[in-house]
């Protein structure tokens, strides 16, 4: 053992290692076999022919549909504007029948109330006795009596006054103080007539 050992740094100034004492190297790497290669698809003339008219009628489908819709807008525009006007028409018409309806039921109450007043009225006139034709024709006193002659000589007065203004419309200028003349009397049996009643207590009745 020493001789062989003795023998090995002679020769290579070293000792010597044992081969097993050696790296091993890496095992190499197996070998793949090469993949195995698909043959193209061969073209399929049918085939392609039909997808080609199969896209060509859903393209013309899609343009058609869309052509359609885009016809079809304009009517429905003027349909929705239609539609509006006719809302805002409808809205205001029955804002006017709300007004209406509110101005008939206030008529109505007032109609009532008006009928109800004259019941009442009625009911108490019914419960009077009827005055005398004569209490109702002939004044009580000379100062009605008065009051009478000058409401009836007022009344005179103003159709005479009428008379001669449409008489002087038609031209008829001579009559002009005549007019001038009635008219006064008239204004005049007024004042009377407005004294006598304030002197009756009549004053503001009609």
């Amino acid at each position: 053992m020493s001789t062989n050992h003795n023998y090995n740094m002679l020769n290579t100034g070293h000792p010597l290692r044992n081969s097993s004492s050696y790296p091993k190297s890496p095992n190499p790497p197996p070998t793949s076999s090469p993949p195995h290669s698909t043959p193209p698809v061969p073209p399929n003339p049918e085939k392609d022919a039909l997808l080609t008219a199969l896209s060509t009628s859903l393209v013309s489908q899609i343009r058609k549909t869309v052509a359609d819709n885009n016809a079809a807008v304009a009517p429905l525009q003027a349909q929705q504007s239609a539609l509006r006007t006719a809302t805002s028409r409808l809205e205001s018409e029955l804002s006017q029948l709300q007004q209406l309806d509110a101005a008939l039921a206030s008529n109505e109450q007032i109609l009532r109330n008006a009928m109800r007043e004259a019941d009442r009225v009625m009911e108490d006139a019914g419960r009077r006795t009827v005055p005398d034709v004569d209490d109702v024709l002939v004044a009580p006193h000379a100062v009605g009596n008065q009051l009478y002659a000058l409401v009836a000589e007022e009344k005179a007065c103003a159709d005479a006054v009428n008379i001669l203004g449409r008489a002087l419309d038609r031209g008829r200028l001579g009559l002009m103080f005549s007019l001038r003349a009635v008219a006064r009397e008239q204004f005049l049996k007024k004042m009377l007539i407005k004294k006598i009643e304030r002197g009756m207590g009549l004053d503001g009745v009609q």
